[in-house]
């Protein structure tokens, strides 16, 4: 969530006096609290996120300058990107610069945290701004910090085909043969099995499972989650496919859970299962 936050900064006016002499610069150091535009006393506003955000990765913005002086401004963020095991990341402090922001206009600035690794890794963008226009300059205090969650789980889709006669994985090249908790519904009796799948291409559940019945949900270890069957309900305190069978369909999952889940643990909203909060 992004927050609009009070930035202190440290603002020098150059200042004509005249007198006898003609004239001096004269500077005037001063904190200012920048808020909102159009704030009597705001010069430059920086919107960023002051809890950990999470990110798939790529593109990634952390910082939005607004310029809230009362002329154009040259404004120019410096930053840097520490990640551990897992993330690529820019290579030491980085500039990004919009030179003659409008009154009133704002700019964004982003950097790119690149997946190497599976699994979920931390990203810290630290960061200083700076607003330079005629007779006016803003600088911060002192760096501000940015904390990512970056999910480098491969990207998979189960999808259920018909009343549980199937499911099929669809995923991208990086989540090779991983092993599977299959759930099973057969009569009222929910049974699992462990199996190994992939997603390279797609694949069926239902060749690989030994077991009778239909499937429910699947869970994957190559992504930590638990992708449940959309029709699947609890009746009378027993778990049941609703009525009636959705025949060709090519559902996706849903609930999707985090870590491996079994299905009869689920809460129910509304009749519907639902994820452990």
């Amino acid at each position: 969530m992004r927050s609009h936050l009070a930035v202190a900064l440290a603002v020098v006016a150059a200042v004509l006096v005249v007198g006898s002499g003609g004239f001096t610069a004269v500077s005037a150091d001063r904190a200012v609290t920048v808020e909102v535009v159009g704030d009597a006393n705001a010069y430059m506003a920086l919107e960023y996120a002051d809890t950990e955000v999470p990110t798939d990765g790529g593109a990634t913005e952390f910082v939005t300058v607004r310029n809230q002086f009362a002329q154009p401004v040259d404004a120019t963020v410096t930053y840097s990107v520490d990640a551990g095991s897992g993330l690529s990341v820019p290579d030491g402090e980085q500039t990004a610069a919009r030179d003659g922001l409008g009154v009133g206009d704002a700019a964004t600035v982003s950097t790119t945290l690149t997946c190497t690794s599976p699994g979920t890794h931390d990203a810290t963008v630290s960061f200083h701004a700076t607003a330079d226009g005629e007779g006016v300059y803003a600088e911060t205090t002192a760096p501000r910090t940015v904390e990512f969650a970056v999910d480098c789980r491969p990207a998979v889709t189960v999808r259920f085909q018909g009343n549980g006669g199937n499911a099929r994985v669809d995923g991208v090249q990086s989540l090779d043969d991983t092993t599977a908790t299959v759930w099973l519904l057969d009569d009222g009796t929910l049974t699992s099995e462990a199996v190994a799948v992939t997603a390279k291409g797609g694949e069926n559940v239902r060749p690989v499972v030994d077991g009778q019945g239909a499937i429910v949900a699947v869970s994957l270890a190559g992504t930590g989650r638990t992708y449940v069957h959309p029709d699947l309900e609890r009746r009378g305190g027993s778990l049941a496919l609703a009525p009636p069978a959705r025949g060709g369909s090519n559902d996706p999952a849903d609930p999707v859970c985090e870590g491996r889940v079994d299905p009869s643990t689920l809460p129910t909203d509304d009749g519907d299962l639902a994820c452990p909060a």
